[in-house]
């Protein structure tokens, strides 16, 4: 685990997270995606199933793949299962994710597994700064 300064070990995820959380429901089409993503400026969104809970991860990669393969009417695939965090998860923990698995954003859920916000790398370098 990695180990911070007295200052910073306190800082947990919802000290970080950005709201409101766009989001793509399952099922939605490669084109509706791309356009949801470049509609609201960002690099990838959660995919949640009809019940509002997280069940996938879908990016700017992930659409780029799939546009030059598709005519883009088709439903999007995505990454399934994604690694998240809780409200209450220290930042030692999320750094830990964000070095090992290298992505750009982690989903923030609460015991339902219901999105309720999203940190980015960019979340946690402004919190550090800001402390500094």
């Amino acid at each position: 685990m990695i180990q911070l300064p007295p200052a910073l070990a306190k800082i947990e995820a919802y000290n970080l997270m950005a709201t409101p959380v766009w989001s793509v429901q399952e099922g939605i089409s490669i084109k509706g995606a791309i356009k949801l993503l470049l509609e609201k400026k960002v690099s990838g969104m959660p995919v949640l199933d009809q019940n509002k809970r997280l069940i996938g991860i879908i990016t700017e990669q992930d659409l780029l793949r799939q546009a030059a393969s598709y005519d883009g009417q088709e439903a999007i695939t995505y990454t399934p299962r994604p690694i998240y965090v809780f409200p209450q998860t220290p930042l030692a923990e999320i750094l830990q994710i964000f070095y090992q698995q290298h992505f750009k954003r982690i989903p923030v859920v609460n015991q339902n597994q219901t999105v309720v916000g999203i940190i980015s790398r960019r979340d946690v370098l402004q919190k550090l700064i800001n402390q500094a």
